[in-house]
């Protein structure tokens, strides 16, 4: 709750003579007083009017709260019996300038209160790391308060954290709705990091964390995934059709699913645990590099299918690979050309399908 704007008004300096009365028009009255006028409640869509009327005599008389903005407003309400209000106000814009008063009417007379001036709250972001705040108050706080808000965050495309930067949580990253590159490396990122709600990521690295768990939401828009050095023992990249690049070495997968992935240009999967990988559907790879991973056999004969040379590296110094298969006249330099243990063992048989 913001702190309470109260006018106070003087019961002596509101008092009028009205000259229409309910019962005899003809007849003098004494305006009721105000006796206060507060704003209470202020947050980012609402607030409350409150106050109180010391009524004088048995006039009849009308009590209306005036709010301005861009638009007036007159809102009538009926105090209770001793003459104390409440008037609540909801779906109001969030960093919205307002003016309230009270109006009091009797027949052709009435009287305003002075005004009192306020503004809603903005909606902004709570971050959990000073770092991340820091970054993003330096690169997109466009009018200079110190903080994010909703609004700020939802026009930033791009987050690119400096390497060892020293981030350790991305809490607040959901409000930037309109991401669509993400980079944050060698970080302290630790546990799971949630990023379902930035529906619009194309890139995203998050390479040398201590990351277990990466929360996305399905999407065609990723293209450019990697997860390097993280502890991460599992991934499905099926739900990111789309996807052309995707960098899981150094990391304890055990298995990957490729078959969803047909437009994957570069995979990178060494110092894994993958035991088994199937490429039947990976016709545009061009990079592969599986070495020191725990393959026995390797099948790149569908890979490369549109022209390109494929970079195939398979060496390993733990788990010699045995059989290497590939079609008949593909194009593997330093494996099929040029061979180099840098590229494939020299134990690793390559067999021509």
């Amino acid at each position: 709750m913001l702190k309470k704007l109260q006018s106070m008004l003087l019961a002596a300096g509101l008092a009028l003579t009205f000259a229409s009365c309910a019962k005899d028009p003809q007849a003098p009255v004494s305006i009721p007083a105000i006796e206060y006028l507060n704003v209470d409640d202020i947050s980012w869509y609402s607030f409350v009017i409150s106050g109180r009327i010391k009524a004088m005599g048995d006039c009849d008389f009308d009590c209306y709260v005036r709010l301005e903005s861009k638009e007036s407003e007159r809102v009538r309400f009926m105090p209770d019996e001793g003459g104390s209000f409440s008037v609540q106000f909801n779906g109001e814009p969030a960093g919205s300038q307002f003016q309230a008063s009270l109006e009091l009417v009797a027949g052709r007379q009435s009287i305003v209160s002075d005004a009192i001036s306020f503004c809603t709250k903005k909606e902004i972001v709570e971050f959990e790391c000073k770092e991340f705040k820091d970054f993003c108050v330096t690169n997109f706080d466009s009018d200079g308060d110190g903080d994010i808000s909703f609004s700020e965050a939802g026009k930033v495309e791009s987050i690119m954290l400096p390497d060892y930067s020293g981030i350790s949580s991305l809490r607040g990253i959901e409000h930037f709705t309109s991401l669509k590159e993400l980079f944050c490396n060698h970080g302290r990122l630790q546990g799971t990091v949630d990023l379902r709600e930035n529906t619009s990521l194309n890139y995203l690295a998050l390479a040398m964390n201590d990351l277990d768990e990466i929360l996305l939401t399905p999407s065609e828009h990723m293209g450019w995934l990697v997860i390097i050095g993280n502890p991460i023992h599992s991934f499905d990249i099926s739900r990111f059709p789309n996807l052309t690049w995707f960098d899981a070495s150094d990391t304890p997968l055990t298995e990957l699913d490729t078959s969803c992935n047909p437009y994957l240009s570069a995979l990178y999967l060494s110092r894994t645990r993958i035991k088994s990988l199937n490429l039947e559907k990976q016709a545009y790879l061009r990079s592969l590099n599986v070495s020191y991973s725990e393959l026995s056999t390797l099948d790149v004969s569908a890979c490369a299918m549109d022209g390109y040379p494929l970079d195939l590296h398979c060496a390993s110094s733990l788990h010699d690979m045995s059989i290497l298969y590939i079609r008949d006249g593909q194009h593997i330099p330093n494996v099929t050309e040029n061979r180099s243990n840098e590229h494939i063992s020299p134990w690793t048989e390559i067999v021509v399908k």
